[in-house]
């Protein structure tokens, strides 16, 4: 971990997902200087979303994840690294475009595909691109009273396209 002005940078291991719970708690509580709990909580299941689906999907066990998180009075920024393969960038956006499933069947909910849908109904601005092999994620979240007037519906950005 490195502390950079208002910006803290992590590496979080690909090899150890079990490092990624601690690190959504560490990131709630940092996000509770400036959201409410519930902001907060929705800043940590995001982020844990975002790691694990770097894990998990892009390249399991490989390189580490970089990580940096901003904050400042309009919010969170948080940017996020990875080696793995590259994501078909019609998955992102697709994702959250419709619920398939009928959420109180909870024996028959879909095994994947909800991480995505997640991330980009809990912040508010996603992006992503492919570059140089790595994988880029930015993530903003801002504070109620700095948002802007559709706060609650995400922008998505795909570069490169």
């Amino acid at each position: 971990m490195k502390i950079v002005g208002s910006r803290i940078e992590l590496r979080i291991p690909g090899n150890h997902p079990e490092s990624v719970r601690l690190l959504g708690v560490c990131l709630r509580n940092l996000s509770l200087s400036v959201f409410d709990p519930q902001g907060a909580a929705e800043i940590e299941l995001a982020m844990v979303e975002a790691v694990n689906n770097s894990i998990l999907h892009a390249k399991p066990g490989a390189s580490d994840i970089q990580l940096t998180f901003s904050l400042s009075p309009r919010g969170v920024e948080i940017d996020l690294q990875d080696e793995g393969q590259p994501l078909d960038p019609r998955i992102l956006e697709a994702a959250g475009q419709r619920w398939d499933f009928d959420p109180s069947d909870i024996q028959n909910l879909p095994e994947g595909g909800m991480g995505l849908m997640l991330i980009k109904k809990l912040m508010n601005e996603v992006s992503y691109r492919h570059e140089n092999g790595r994988n880029w994620w930015s993530f903003s979240k801002f504070h109620p009273s700095a948002a802007p007037t559709q706060a609650q519906d995400a922008r998505t950005t795909i570069a490169g396209r």
